[in-house]
Order: C-alpha cells, then structure tokens, then sequence
C-alpha cells in the first residue's frame, strides 16, 4: 500500500498533531478517518515525539547571540539588519537587539514603512539609526512593493502585512502576490507600487554609522540576500543570519566559497542560514 503521508514537512507536522490532539478516540479510528494506515499513524506519532522538544528550545540564532554577548562581557553590541521592514513582524532579531545591543542601523528602502519602524524602536535603550535606502553597488533602484489595497487582502489570507515581499524583482512580487491572494495575473500590475531609492553599499553604512565594528548582520532581501551581503566589502561581522531558501543556486555557490574563505562556518534552518567567524568567538 503507497503510504498516505504527505511529503511536505509542514503538511506532515500538522498531520502529526491532529493525530495527538485526537488522542483520546483510538488510535485505529483516528488513522481511518485520516486515512492513515497504524504503521504511518505510529510513524507520525514517533516523530512528534522524539521532535517536540524543538518547540520550547531557544533558535539557533538565539544561542549565537547570547554565546557571544557571554564571551564578551561589557562590551557595546551592535547589529545592522538589512531589509528592517517594520521592525517588529516576523522580525528574528527585534527581542535581541533590545535585550543585547546598544547600537543598531535599520536599513529599510520602502518608504512607507519608515513610521512603523521607527515606532517599533521607541522604547529602545540604545541608539538606532534608521536609513530609507537599498543596498547595493551605489546609484539607485527601483523597489516595486504591494499597494494598501492587496496588502488588506494578503493580511486576511496570511496574516501578516505583504510588505515582506517588496522587491527589486518585480516578477517576484507579481508571482507570490498571485500565488497567495489569487488575484488574477492580468490585473497585478494595478496592486504593485515603486519607488526609486538610494543605493548604499553595506560597507559605507557600516563605516558612516558603525566604526567600532559589526556584531550582528541580519539580511532579509526577498532572494537578493547574497548580492546584499558581498557589499559588505572589508567588514567582518561576528555573526550574519540572512534568507538563503529563495536564493538561486549560483548565489548559494557563492555564498559558501565567500564564507569558507573568510573563516565562517554555518548552518541552514528551515529558511535561515546562520554563519558565526571563529575568531571572534
């Protein structure tokens, strides 16, 4: 019989724990209605459990940071984070930078959504900076984001804002605004703004606004994530976490020949790559 467990991880996860959350109906019935035999159903149970500790375990890029805040005790932390958004959603290193950091640049290129980062950084006890660039190679780029209206209609399906998926790709916008509001494709054009930003490289935001050094560099760049991070030129962050599932398979080539050979080893999350350089830690 072809098992009946679905391959996508997520899928299998949700279909783990509505089987444990049915727990009190026998296990044979709970696997017919799902239509499961018991060997798939104990399988599904077996990895729930020897996984559930994962869910009250602190991130990897938690450990990092707290590792190195340990090792160095005293010292002023500072962190730059590319792709800011609005400070706060699904935002990986908000909680740490104010438990941790005293300095922080936020580098954000839509312009709409300077007001709410700045708002997320109000009760901040340390400096922050926030730049309405884009980072790149210098000049300008064109940015193409959702307008207020599909990001009304993107919140209610996904529950959270459509801001996530501004982008110097324009295609890449269209696609995943098709793909999650189900607005037809010939009518997208009308739900996608643009602005044209500044470019800065990396390394001039680091040396203009963080001349001691970099502790943290967090990158989220809707798959531009690499080109991001190779114009950080001569600055060597401590630690770097950025978005590698969206990046082609060139970029990722060379993301691990640039890493490997600036002293970097690292790991790949569900969607994050996290590198620490061994000489600082």
């Amino acid at each position: 019989m072809m098992a009946r467990i679905p391959s996508n991880p997520l899928r299998q996860a949700k279909l783990a724990m509505e089987l444990h959350a049915d727990s009190a109906t026998p296990l044979e019935e709970a696997a017919a209605k799902r239509g499961l035999t018991i060997r798939e159903a104990n399988r599904l149970q077996k990895t729930l459990r020897g996984n559930a500790y994962r869910a009250f375990s602190a991130s990897d890029l938690v450990v990092a940071v707290s590792a190195f805040a340990a090792a160095k005790p005293g010292r002023s932390m500072t962190a730059l984070q590319a792709g800011a958004n609005d400070g706060k959603s699904e935002d990986p290193i908000h909680a740490l930078v104010h438990r941790y950091f005293s300095k922080v640049v936020l580098i954000e290129p839509q312009p709409q959504l300077i007001p709410a980062l700045a708002r997320s950084y109000e009760g901040f006890a340390g400096e922050a900076i926030i730049e309405n660039v884009a980072v790149g190679p210098g000049g300008e780029l064109t940015m193409y984001f959702p307008t207020p209206e599909i990001d009304a209609v993107y919140q209610q399906k996904r529950k959270f804002s459509a801001s996530r998926l501004g982008s110097f790709d324009r295609a890449h916008v269209a696609d995943r605004l098709v793909a999650a509001t189900g607005i037809p494709a010939e009518e997208v054009d009308r739900v996608i703004q643009k602005a044209v930003v500044p470019c800065v490289t990396l390394e001039a935001l680091a040396e203009k606004h963080l001349p001691e050094g970099v502790d943290l560099l967090q990158i989220d760049c809707e798959g531009y994530d690499w080109m991001v991070l190779k114009t950080i030129g001569r600055i060597r962050p401590a630690i770097i976490n950025f978005e590698y599932d969206k990046l082609p398979d060139d970029h990722w080539k060379e993301w691990k020949a640039w890493a490997a050979e600036n002293g970097y080893a690292f790991i790949r999350g569900l969607r994050d790559a996290l590198a620490v350089r061994g000489a600082v830690f």
